[in-house]
């Protein structure tokens, strides 16, 4: 049995698959993005190089998602920084003494308070 991508292809040549699905555009996307990368290396624009693509059938996304991929896939990998491989030595953490409960305070004067009850008197109502 041949390859999936194989069949793909080949279902794409007989026209099995006229409407684009859902996640065909970032897959050429990803599959152009070293020659996307090394075209912005070489000074071309964003726009420039989605026009081509999209004049040539190779992408079919908007520009709008052209340039989401572009931040999410090129620039982001060219800003990540290697991690080095040092040990780190953490100093033992010093434990923080924990406050002592205190009883609540009581309601007075000065404070003001609330007293609920259930009853409904004649001089409450409107």
């Amino acid at each position: 049995m041949a390859k999936l991508t194989q069949r793909l292809e080949q279902a794409a040549r007989k026209g099995q698959s006229d409407k684009p699905s859902k996640g065909d555009g970032k897959v050429a996307f990803l599959a152009l993005m070293d020659e996307i990368s090394e075209a912005m290396d070489k000074g071309w624009n964003a726009r420039q190089i989605w026009m081509q693509l999209s004049s040539e059938g190779a992408i079919h996304i908007q520009y709008v998602q052209f340039a989401r991929y572009i931040e999410r896939y090129i620039k982001q990998k060219d800003t990540q920084k290697p991690v080095e491989t040092s040990t780190v030595v953490e100093s033992p953490k010093k434990e923080e003494p924990v406050p002592e409960k205190s009883e609540p305070k009581k309601a007075t004067a000065e404070t003001g308070s609330f007293t609920y009850t259930s009853s409904i008197e004649d001089d409450d109502l409107i």
